[in-house]
């Protein structure tokens, strides 16, 4: 198992195809599913005047969860376009990225806004039986329910277990190097 020294939030991670961003709590929510977030870099996952829906916007998309990466596959199982282009994105190797939830960008934007512009992001959440999804400022971290039809800013992720990365935590009297 290979196991990555915890780094600084914003940082490149070498070989993970982009910065480190956010750790969430998976859906378990007893630690086995604990992610990080891997913001990709502006030339790979940066998508400008980005539509949420290119089709009929009142379709059902039952992606209203946390989990961007389910969202991501539930917006791709209906036809949608954005999955798409997620899916075709590739940075170190590394092909998995995906529209993050309205969750995901909150945590990105307490954590690392700096990697960000600050404009409204696309999220993958949609509001059930709504036209609309959350669009989350980068900026002020304000959701806003948004027409999916509207074209906004995405910014693609990745994800990494949390478990491989190695913690370590100094305690008071530690040399610290």
């Amino acid at each position: 198992m290979r196991t990555i020294k915890f780094p600084i939030f914003g940082s490149r991670l070498p070989g993970e195809g982009g910065f480190f961003g956010a750790v969430i709590k998976g859906p378990a929510g007893d630690g086995t599913d604990d992610y990080v977030t891997v913001v990709s870099d502006r030339e790979v996952g940066e998508l400008e005047g980005m539509v949420w829906s290119d089709g009929d916007l009142w379709q059902p998309v039952d992606a209203v969860g946390d989990d961007g990466l389910a969202n991501t596959a539930v917006m791709e199982d209906a036809g949608l376009q954005l999955p798409r282009l997620a899916r075709s994105a590739t940075a170190d190797g590394h092909s998995d990225f995906y529209v993050p939830s309205a969750l995901e960008l909150r945590a990105l934007q307490a954590v690392v806004p700096h990697l960000f512009v600050a404009a409204y992001y696309w999220s993958s959440t949609a509001l059930a039986g709504t036209p609309d999804a959350w669009a989350v400022c980068m900026e002020r971290g304000l959701m806003l329910a948004v027409p999916k039809g509207e074209k906004r800013r995405v910014r693609l992720i990745r994800r990494i277990p949390l478990a491989l990365f190695e913690v370590v935590f100094p305690f008071p009297g530690d040399a610290v190097h």
